[in-house]
């Protein structure tokens, strides 16, 4: 018995493995949104109604205007970039369901690999790298948008 007690605490991490955090971080993401679920389940009741958005900025397609931002995520991966057939209802939900609860864990996955970062990384040069990465994703939208632009004028 003692034997065994030496062993546990000579192997024993006192920290998980960046993969073991990186996969608690999934877990954690995926009960968080399935907490988030129950709540907005639970207090649908009292939930306000969806802000009209102006008729520009509503989504593109026709088929996205009865659809969740999930269900429509889920429906262009499986139309779009999986090339399969369409969706029926019941398919839509269940997949928007997924990606509900993919979107969380890797939320979750994300934050514990950032938190580990920042634990690694002096935070000065952490916060210079974000804002570096930041401005290059902005860079890149604003490209975007003013080709969009132009190109639809």
């Amino acid at each position: 018995m003692n034997r065994l007690r030496l062993y546990r605490i000579a192997l024993g991490r006192k920290s998980p493995t960046p993969l073991g955090a990186f996969v608690r971080g999934l877990a954690a993401g995926a009960i968080g949104a399935g907490a988030q679920s129950l709540f907005f389940a639970a207090t649908r009741r009292w939930a306000p109604t969806p802000t009209k958005l102006p008729r520009h900025l509503r989504k593109p397609e026709q088929k996205a205007q009865s659809e969740s931002s999930e269900q429509t995520v889920a429906r262009r991966t499986v139309e779009g970039l999986m090339k399969r057939g369409p969706l029926e209802e019941a398919q839509k939900a269940r997949a928007g369901t997924a990606v509900h609860y993919i979107f969380g864990a890797l939320w979750g996955g994300m934050y514990v690999v950032s938190r580990l970062t920042f634990d690694t990384i002096p935070p000065i040069t952490l916060g210079l790298l974000r804002l570096l990465v930041g401005v290059a994703v902005l860079a890149l939208v604003l490209r975007r948008l003013t080709a969009d632009m132009i190109g639809s004028a």
